[in-house]
């Protein structure tokens, strides 16, 4: 609410001068203009004295005027009620009935306002509260004198300080008056005197120096007591901390009653109760200065009336339940974004209407797209905001299975590395074993033994690749007696061994070092066969290539390679009957295309012929400049194996960033920006506006560096610049190696699946979030191997023990025998994934000796951050 403005004006002096040192001044010289001229008036003569006595006396009333500045000032003071946002968290996961707890029940029970007087339980929160304020207060000033900040600005900052330490004392001593326990009220009493002796102490010589002159206190004395006062009440914080917990055990021991009903309470009931206390406690006088704006979040903040009981609205917060045809949109999952709370706050705050943020939340921030909340609150500033966190800090009896990796494909005779990490809570000095299992039977096992309450396990299995094709396995940590959840001790493990030779054609323009390293690196790998066409200074070719040195021009010339590389080579070396035939090979063949971008043809002279189809990305206006582009990872791009250049995600990142923030990209082609089917690994961002691009803006990609996308039954992947081999670059050829051996046999990893020639299933992850959909992908053919296309088919996400969701599938106009659906998200736990439909049955009729068409995956509850 805004009230009308109070307009007043005034004279005001703003000169170098004020107005007692101008009149004084003035006043010396006209006795010192009338004195001289007194002197020589018989010389001058009376009259032209008195003329000359006012024009000096003009001329310094002008100098003096100008010296002091005189200002007329309107001022304006528009007056308006301060307000607070309220943001309470209505997702699923505040259903949750945490286990009992005497401690957090007795806070609850007071907190919704049960207790008709202030308890000193009540009055130990506050100071401790107060006490928090303080110490971040004091840390604040310490650094602004160690930056040597003006001294208005330090007294302003002590000012504030010793009313916060005040309202502390206040709390305390009502605490010391409403405590009846004689040992808890001396431990209070100790704790008031800190408060009122030694922490009043400290300011009282901390404002001494600073009104002190600067040469007459001790240069390190200020800082040293400043150290002295945060330490004291930091120390009185964790005093009253301790004190407060065993004032809310007295308080939980005298006062049993309604124990049951808060212990049955979910957490979205216990928070609507606290607001409702919270607001019925406020003032009458601070109702007319402070409005309280409401707001209800999940994956979205909805700002609520203020009308109403926040109990019935977080009541009413519409649940996300699963479609049985599994349509439930992404966009409507239940999930909770921390992150959007944190942007509409700093949106709020800008235009300076909200003075102060509270948010209750369990933490449970589990929304896949955008930022993380650490990032989005790094950069708050200007709103003060205070975290409710809700939720037992019990911890539980479990052992939680995660971080299963293995590779996304091996070559056949290798050995895949399956890793895996083990987190135990409350299991210390007991013993387990983490079993991997393929088709059912036990494959090997692995002794778990752990060592304190919450411990972590890292185990690897070695498993040899002698079978092509897709190759699933179970890793299973058995339980411990009476664990709370056993739903998350299976998680699946799966990768592609493919064929131990890797055909590739190898084509340039010119011998760039993108060729050159490549060339080099196949020339040596006993893995890949290779045939290479290069153009210019000559055209040559090797292989099949050797007597005729030019692209295939049918479909079975370019299929008899299983991985296509084109660097930057013209229309006039790629015509458009080799451009067609490839397109066939790509769509209807399953093959594997990956284009390098260059600066003289790839791939802007192809512009409205068939092989731009079919790169992942369109044309953009580059914004680089003389600047260029260092590269990171996307998320997609950092649990992507072909990726993995270091020995963990982490790293691996680094790497990345390290070696293209010292070797930035200038090359970038204009080909650049996604089209809406790509799959960005690897950005690029522009060092024009910085080194490193806001988290805030990371909402899409603008450029991208490395990009796939399926077409058809193949996939393409496109390079917007020849950079990769700078990871040769004081690495020798470690990374370069890695990463190309990987990018590979990821590219070449059948997109199949598990089951059968006729029935296949694949999933597009082995690992979801809950807030995750799952898309699943099947393949149907006849017994002559033809695709089957028109056919009804539904897929099913299977818990160990009932159907929890499903969804029908759709064909591919694109690719015969192909179709595609998306199973909403589901709650933690494993599924075996399967497909069902009379043509199924047809296929693979009961009883027959055939593999399962079926996926595991393993759907993981976010980490509380």
């Amino acid at each position: 609410m805004t009230r009308s403005p109070a307009i007043s004006e005034q004279l005001a002096w703003e000169g170098v001068l004020g107005v007692e040192t101008t009149l004084a001044l003035g006043l010396a010289l006209a006795l010192l203009a009338g004195w001289s001229l007194w002197r020589e008036r018989y010389a001058l003569g009376l009259g032209w004295a008195v003329t000359f006595f006012g024009c000096r006396l003009a001329a310094f009333a002008c100098a003096l005027w100008m010296l002091a500045g005189p200002t007329q000032l309107r001022i304006e003071r528009l007056l308006s009620t301060q307000s607070i946002a309220v943001f309470a968290d209505g997702s699923q996961s505040m259903d949750v009935v945490d286990p009992p707890d005497a401690l957090a029940r007795a806070r609850w029970s007071l907190s919704a306002g049960r207790s008709a007087d202030r308890t000193a339980a009540e009055s130990c929160d506050r100071l401790e509260l107060a006490l928090a304020v303080g110490t971040s207060q004091g840390e604040q000033l310490s650094q602004f004198v160690n930056e040597h900040q003006g001294v208005k600005q330090l007294q302003t900052m002590l000012a504030t300080m010793r009313t916060t330490i005040a309202r502390a004392a206040d709390h305390g001593a009502a605490m010391v008056e409403q405590i009846d326990d004689e040992g808890l009220s001396e431990r209070a009493a100790r704790l008031d005197a800190l408060l009122t002796d030694e922490i009043r102490r400290s300011c009282d010589q901390i404002e001494t120096f600073l009104e002190a002159p600067a040469d007459e206190t001790p240069s390190d004395a200020l800082a040293v007591e400043l150290d002295q006062l945060v330490a004291n009440l930091a120390s009185a914080r964790q005093r009253a901390a301790v004190l407060g917990d065993d004032l809310m055990r007295q308080h939980a021991n005298s006062s049993p009653e309604g124990t049951e009903q808060t212990d049955a309470q979910t957490r979205r009931e216990k928070a609507g109760l606290t607001l409702d206390a919270f607001e019925a406690a406020l003032a009458d006088d601070v109702k007319e200065r402070v409005d309280v704006r409401r707001f209800r979040f999940d994956r979205t903040a909805t700002a609520l009336g203020s009308d109403g009981s926040w109990a019935a609205e977080l009541t009413d917060a519409p649940s996300i339940a699963s479609d049985s045809q599994g349509s439930a949109a992404l966009d409507a999952a239940p999930s909770t974004n921390l992150s959007g709370v944190l942007r509409q706050i700093a949106a709020i705050g800008a235009n300076g209407s909200v003075q102060l943020a509270i948010i209750l939340s369990d933490g449970r921030h589990n929304e896949a797209a955008g930022p993380a909340p650490q990032d989005v609150a790094a950069e708050l500033s200007g709103v003060p905001l205070y975290i409710v966190p809700i939720g037992s800090a019990l911890q539980v009896r479990d052992l939680l299975l995660h971080r299963v990796e293995a590779p996304a494909a091996v070559t056949e005779g290798d050995a895949a590395v399956i890793e895996a990490i083990v987190t135990a809570s409350g299991c210390n000095g007991e013993t387990s074993s983490l079993v991997l299992r393929h088709d059912g039977q036990e494959v090997d096992r692995k002794p778990l033994a752990f060592a304190g309450d919450r411990c972590d396990v890292r185990v690897r299995f070695s498993v040899p690749a002698g079978e092509q094709g897709w190759q699933e396995y179970m890793v299973e940590v058995e339980p411990v007696e009476d664990e709370a959840n056993s739903a998350n001790n299976f998680m699946p493990a799966s990768f592609e061994v493919v064929q131990d030779k890797i055909r590739v054609l190898l084509a340039d323009g010119l011998g760039r070092w993108e060729y050159r390293y490549l060339n080099q690196l196949f020339r040596r790998e006993k893995h890949v066969e290779f045939d290479e066409l290069l153009f210019l200074p000559r055209v040559h070719g090797t292989g099949a290539l050797a007597q005729r040195p030019q692209f295939p021009r049918d479909v079975e010339g370019w299929a008899r390679y299983d991985v296509v590389i084109l660097g930057d080579v013209g229309p006039e070396q790629l015509p458009a009957d080799s451009q067609a035939a490839l397109d066939e090979y790509v769509r209807t063949r399953g093959g594997r295309l990956i284009v390098v971008a260059g600066r003289e043809a790839m791939p802007g002279s192809f512009a409205n012929q068939p092989l731009l189809g079919l790169l992942p990305v369109e044309r953009a206006a580059l914004a680089g400049g003389d600047a260029g582009y260092t590269l990171d990872l996307t998320d997609e791009g950092q649990v992507n194996s072909a990726l993995m250049i270091a020995d963990d995600a982490v790293e691996s990142r680094q790497a990345w960033q390290e070696m293209y923030r010292r070797f930035p990209v200038y090359s970038l082609s204009e080909y650049s920006r996604p089209k809406p089917t790509a799959r960005t690994l690897i950005e690029a961002t522009s060092q024009a506006a910085g080194a490193v691009r806001s988290n805030l803006d990371r909402a899409g990609v603008e450029y991208a560096f490395l990009s796939w996308h399926r077409v058809g039954a193949g996939r393409v992947a496109y390079l917007a610049a020849p950079e990769t081999f700078r990871l040769r670059f004081r690495r020798g050829d470690r990374m370069h190696h890695r990463f190309w051996g990987q990018f590979l046999r990821w590219m070449t990893a059948a997109d199949a699946g598990s089951g059968t020639d006729l029935v296949r299933l694949q999933t597009d992850r082995n690992e979801y979030a809950e807030s995750e959909a799952v898309e699943v992908t099947v393949w149907l053919k006849d017994s002559e191997g033809r695709p089957l296309a028109g056919e009804a088919l539904e897929a099913e996400a299977q818990a160990f023990d009932a159907v929890s969701s499903s969804t029908k599938l759709q064909a591919d106009p694109n690719v015969p025998g192909r179709y595609h659906g998306t199973i909403a998200p589901l709650a933690a736990g494993a599924y075996q994934i399967g497909v069902r439909g009379p043509v199924v049955d047809t296929l693979l009729p009961p009883g027959a000796q055939t593999p399962p068409v079926q996926a595991t995956i393993t759907v993981s509850a976010s980490e509380n951050v």
